[in-house]
Parts: C-alpha cells; structure tokens; sequence
C-alpha cells in the first residue's frame, strides 16, 4: 500500500505535526494559517515519513518532490546503495545489501559473482555473512536495492528476519509472495537510481544478469 502525500490532503492530525505540533501541547503549536516556507515543509515532511510507516505500515511517496528528488534518504539504505555502487565500479552485478538493528548499520555487502566467482554470493548474502553471527534476526531489518530472488528469500525466512526494505522491484519482481506468506513485512522504495542502475547493468550485461539469476 502506498500512501500519496500532499499538503491538502493531510488529516488535521499530520497538519498538526507538520506545523510543529510533535511532541508538544497542542496548545503551543503553530497557529492556524501561520506561514511556512516550501523547504521547511518539505523537511517536516520527510521527517514525517517515519511517523507515517510505524502508525500505517506504509510506504510514503513525498508529493512535494519530483521523479528526479524522489530517491529515499535513509542512510542504513544508503549504505546498501553505496555497496552496489562499489560493485559496479569494481565490474560487478550492482546489488548491495544493509543489515540493520534500528537505525545502526551492523554489515553491509553487495552481489560478489564477479569478484569472487561465488554464484551464490548475492547482495543480501553477502551481508549476512559479513554481519557474523547472530544470536537472533528477530529485531532486525534487511535493506536491499533489488528485490531478493528465490535463495535469498528462503535465508530471509529461515533466520526470521520479520522486514526487508527493497530499493525497487521493476528491473526483478523477487519473491514478495513468499516473503509475505510467512508474514515478512516488505516495504518497496520505488527508487529511481536503483531501478536505472539495474536497467542499464542489464540492458549492458544480459548474459551476466541471466546467470545470475539462473535463466
């Protein structure tokens, strides 16, 4: 489900914290009709999209941006992004992963065919293994710019780990059902970067990609 974001669209209670209301009085929030610049309201926005997930276990499309700013800036994703940028620069399948417990990065890899001629070192793999053991997943969350395929689904369900952030899933649809059926929580980015960047790998590599994925 993804809910669209706009100023005039907002129920009274996101105006309320969009004006400054967060965790104060209502009383001492900004007054109705008060003036607001556009970047200062873009920031609360954004700031809001965390509040927005955790009430209604929604991804947020900002309304306030356009196609090209429409990139997220969560920085546990960020570091999964940067990991397939590096693999990509290293002449490899761009497709990095984060595992994270809150907003704390614990490992990050990214899809290591290429370089290490491991046919099962995907991006998501690749962090787990570089993320050690683990007494429990159960608290975490996996971030990945691609949708998990098969292999890493069944590794996402075995180590029970309940969310995965996905960057985009129309360069690959992934395993969504499954993950789903077993009652993972996937949220979908929609990032443009990731869907270019795997768009134009694929579009260059189409032998690499098909024997990645096994095809």
């Amino acid at each position: 489900m993804h809910l669209i974001l706009s100023g005039a669209a907002l129920p009274s209670s996101l105006h309320y914290y969009l004006e400054g209301g967060r965790g104060r009085d209502k009383r001492s929030a900004a007054p109705a009709g008060a003036s607001t610049s556009l970047s200062d309201f873009r920031l609360r926005v954004r700031e809001t999209h965390v509040w927005i997930h955790r009430q209604f276990r929604c991804t947020v499309l900002d309304c306030t941006m356009n196609e090209t700013q429409r990139t997220t800036t969560d920085p546990v994703f960020e570091a999964a992004y940067e990991a397939a940028q590096k693999s990509l620069r290293e002449g490899g399948i761009p497709i990095g992963a984060a595992l994270a417990r809150g907003r704390e990065v614990i490992a990050s890899g990214h899809n290591a065919r290429v370089q290490n001629g491991d046919p099962i070192a995907h991006g998501e793999m690749s962090a787990l293994r570089a993320a050690g053991r683990q007494k429990s997943y159960r608290d975490t969350t996996l971030y990945t710019t691609l949708a998990p395929c098969a292999m890493c689904t069944g590794t996402i369900i075995q180590f029970k780990i309940p969310r995965v952030v996905v960057g985009e899933a129309e360069t690959f649809p992934g395993e969504f059902d499954l993950l789903r059926s077993r009652g993972v929580e996937v949220v979908v980015l929609n990032d443009a970067r990731c869907v270019e960047m795997m768009r134009t790998f694929q579009d260059k590599h189409p032998e690499l990609w098909a024997e990645d994925i096994a095809e």
